[in-house]
C-alpha cells in the first residue's frame, strides 16, 4: 500500500537512524539524511510573510463596501498573487526537500536537485578514500536542536565533503564511521583470502625452482 502523504512528509521530517541499532542498519543498503527542517525557514519568512497580506488582504475584502466590479477584480488580483506566493513556497520546499545526503554501498554522495529536474548536481567518494569524519555544532541553537554539518575529508581529488545542517550530526558521524570500518575491514579479508589462494601456487613454482616438491598439511 503507498505511503499516506503525512507518511511520507514525517519520513522526511524523522531521523531515519533513530533507535536503529548497527545490526539494523547492516541491512540498510542506502541511508539518506535531509537538512534539517530549521535550515527551511529563513527560506519561508518572505513567501509566508506575504501570503499572510494577501490572504488578510482577500478577507477584508470580502468586508469591504467596494462596488462589486472593483472588488471583484482587484480579489482576483489578490487571488492570482497568491497563487503565485503559494507556488514559491512549494518550490521552496521542494528545493529544500531534494538536496540529500546518502550513504549507498561503498560510498557517500552529495545530491544538489533542483525543482522539475532543472539541474542535477552529485559529488561521490568512496568510504576507502575517506580519512577523517568529523562534526561541528557551532552554537546554542544547534544543540538546541540537535543539528549540525558532518565533515568528511577524502584522500582523493575529491576533496572535502559537507553535510550542511544536518539532524543529529553526531550519530550520522557515527553510523558513517562504523560503515568506513565495516568497508575495510571486507577489503582486508578479501585480500587475505586473495594472498592465501595464490600461496600454493607460489610455493608450487619455488619448489620447481628448486627441485624439491613441498607438501601441504591437510585442513
Amino acid at each position: 500500500r503507498r505511503p499516506s502523504l503525512w507518511q511520507r512528509i514525517s519520513r522526511i521530517f524523522r531521523n531515519p537512524l533513530r533507535l536503529r541499532s548497527y545490526d539494523d542498519l547492516a541491512s540498510l543498503d542506502r541511508i539518506v539524511w535531509h537538512k534539517h527542517w530549521i535550515a527551511l525557514v529563513p527560506l519561508l519568512i518572505v513567501p509566508v510573510i506575504l501570503a499572510l497580506i494577501l490572504t488578510t488582504g482577500i478577507v477584508l475584502l470580502g468586508f469591504s463596501s467596494l462596488p462589486q466590479g472593483g472588488g471583484g477584480a482587484m480579489g482576483g488580483v489578490l487571488g492570482v498573487a497568491l497563487g503565485g506566493v503559494l507556488l514559491w513556497i512549494g518550490w521552496r520546499v521542494e528545493d529544500w526537500r531534494n538536496d540529500i545526503y546518502v550513504l549507498e554501498g561503498t560510498q557517500v554522495l552529495d545530491i544538489e536537485r533542483k525543482p522539475l529536474a532543472l539541474s542535477d548536481q552529485r559529488r561521490i567518494a568512496r568510504l576507502s578514500d575517506i580519512v577523517d569524519v568529523s562534526y561541528r555544532m557551532p552554537g546554542f541553537v544547534n544543540n538546541l536542536f540537535n543539528y549540525g554539518d558532518v565533515l568528511l575529508q577524502t584522500a582523493a581529488t575529491e576533496g572535502r565533503f559537507t553535510f550542511d545542517k544536518i539532524t543529529d550530526p553526531r550519530r550520522v558521524v557515527e553510523v558513517i564511521s562504523w560503515r568506513i570500518d565495516t568497508v575495510r575491514r571486507a577489503d582486508e579479508e578479501a585480500a587475505t583470502r586473495r594472498r592465501d589462494a595464490i600461496l600454493p601456487d607460489w610455493f608450487e613454482i619455488s619448489d620447481r625452482l628448486q627441485g624439491s616438491p613441498r607438501t601441504f598439511p591437510d585442513a
